[in-house]
């Protein structure tokens, strides 16, 4: 968790990947706690809006597509999902892999 709030953008990109692919599989997140979970996502979501960065962004936006919610799951995490989606595209307006991934993020949030 240290890794997300990291001041280097290689180290948050890294640690926000590795929490994308655990939070994505299943078996692993069994072991966790719920508030675990929660504040992972929640960290995540929350650089949409506090990055400078256009890569960091853009790899919060692939973290909110990897996700895979029940309905139950996505009524809880929706609002603050598409609230970093819109921050993060908002904030990087011009660059094309930011408003991709954003479509994308939208599109899986839809899906649930």
């Amino acid at each position: 968790m240290a890794h997300i709030q990291s001041a280097d953008n290689d180290c948050v990109i890294a640690a926000i990947k590795l929490a994308g692919r655990i939070s994505h599989n299943v078996e692993l997140c069994r072991d966790l706690p719920g508030a675990s979970i929660k504040t992972l996502i929640a960290a995540v979501v929350r650089l949409a809006s506090e990055s400078d960065s256009k890569s960091v962004r853009t790899v919060v936006l692939w973290y909110i597509c990897m996700q895979q919610f029940t309905t139950a799951q996505a009524a809880k995490v929706v609002p603050a999902m598409l609230q970093a989606i819109s921050e993060a595209t908002f904030a990087d307006a011009s660059s094309s892999a930011v408003q991709a991934e954003g479509i994308k993020a939208l599109d899986k949030l839809l899906v649930c």
